[in-house]
């Protein structure tokens, strides 16, 4: 399916920011308003302080594409819709599902400036540095203490720690500090919390604790696979740890890894990195990198094999990629001039491409370009309106893509006009 213009209900709101987790996704406009859409399981979205509402601190919605909705509200709140909520990862107060945005109201008054949700749970981060965790807390993920599912957010005891961003597997949470250090709780079965080896039997922690494996280490940016993490420090390195059968870590071997260990072959610089469900992709001063499953051609390198250790996506040389993205089993690239190249699994055709077929390399989204971009009403089918009287004053590419991003059958992308386009499943 290639690229639909997304077309909210304000039909003046221009989008600011985008993110995404599994099936699931949505966009902020520059008042703090946040766009969802989602197929037939839950959401989560947030509208942020309008201080926060450029930056890329949104909320992740449970699986699906589907129709979009602006979620309306007071400002920093948290709006939540779904149609699957068997452990409160909703956080309305119960296990009811909804088909609607709904206020989550137990956050009402508080200025929320970041969110991340996992495949059962969501955390919050506050602007005062607290967290919020609710939903699935079967593997200690939620770090209150137990292992209890909560139907509205509670508040994590962190210690005097200040928090600034979270990441959530599909068992397991990072949080990071405003002074570089990392918190993480949940599942360790294989080594996602970056704590070592637990003590015998242990195969979860339920309260957040310090990664002593990064003291020293200064974390910015943090990501979360399904059942990995990545860590960006301020030095430039990437570190991973977790499972890592698939090549998923990096680092040159398929073992698990139960403390943070740096990701081979990333001997420059690294501006940042993207995790998909079991791969990785990082931007370095020396181009793309990419490792882990390859199946149906993710890691772009013309092949289906795994890799064990970074190797260079060849067929972006010579391109100035400025942000790098994942999704379940494909991967995508924005360049300096606001081009978008993808590759990896078509089977919905997340790729963007007419052809349903497997994209081994990178390859340019024609399709893009030949979307005519406009603010307008929107329209029942939620399609593009070509224009029939463009302005010649106008910006002649306004589909030039600012930001992108995956989920696990679909892909959506930010443009510099403030519209989003997506497409797949």
């Amino acid at each position: 399916m290639p690229p639909r213009l997304l077309i909210c209900r304000r039909s003046r709101s221009r989008a600011s920011s985008l993110t995404r987790k599994a099936r699931r996704s949505l966009a902020s406009d520059t008042t703090g308003t946040v766009s969802a859409y989602v197929d037939s399981t839950s959401c989560v979205a947030a509208r942020l302080h309008e201080k926060q509402a450029t930056r890329a601190n949104l909320a992740a919605v449970r699986r699906g594409l589907g129709q979009p909705e602006v979620l309306s509200g007071t400002e920093s709140s948290i709006q939540l819709a779904g149609l699957w909520c068997n452990t409160g990862q909703l956080g309305c107060g119960d296990t009811r599902a909804r088909a609607a945005p709904q206020l989550l109201r137990d956050l009402g008054s508080i200025s929320l400036t970041s969110l991340a949700c996992g495949s059962g749970h969501s955390v919050a981060i506050d602007a005062a540095g607290g967290a919020h965790a609710w939903g699935d807390g079967a593997s200690g993920q939620l770090g209150t203490g137990d292992r209890a599912d909560r139907v509205t957010p509670e508040l994590v005891r962190l210690d005097g720690q200040r928090v600034t961003r979270a990441a959530c597997g599909a068992r397991h949470s990072l949080l990071a500090t405003a002074r570089g250090r990392v918190l993480s709780c949940g599942h360790n079965g294989r080594g996602q919390l970056g704590l070592g080896e637990l003590p015998r039997g242990a195969l979860s922690c339920d309260r957040p604790r310090l990664l002593d494996e990064l003291l020293g280490t200064r974390v910015l940016e943090l990501w979360a696979g399904f059942e990995h993490s990545y860590f960006l420090s301020g030095a430039g390195l990437l570190l991973s740890c977790g499972a890592g059968d698939l090549g998923q870590l990096g680092q040159g071997s398929l073992a698990d890894a139960h403390a943070p260990a740096a990701v081979v072959g990333l001997a420059v610089l690294v501006h940042t990195a993207a995790s998909g469900n079991y791969h990785g992709l990082a931007l370095t001063e020396d181009g793309v990198m990419s490792w882990g499953e390859g199946l149906y051609g993710r890691l772009g390198h013309g092949t289906s094999g795994r890799e064990a250790v970074p190797r260079r996506v060849v067929g972006l040389e010579g391109l100035v990629v400025t942000s790098v993205a994942c999704g379940g089993a494909c991967s995508a690239a924005v360049t300096a001039d606001g081009e978008l190249y993808t590759w990896g699994s078509s089977t919905w055709r997340q790729c963007g491409h007419e052809e349903g077929t497997e994209q081994l390399e990178p390859r340019r989204l024609e399709a893009l370009s030949a979307v005519q971009v406009r603010q307008a009403e929107p329209n029942p089918n939620h399609s593009p309106n070509p224009d029939p009287n463009p302005n010649p004053n106008r910006n002649r590419n306004p589909n030039q893509v600012r930001q992108a991003d995956g989920g696990e059958d679909h892909m959506a992308v930010l443009t510099s006009i403030g519209t989003v386009l997506t497409w797949g499943r």
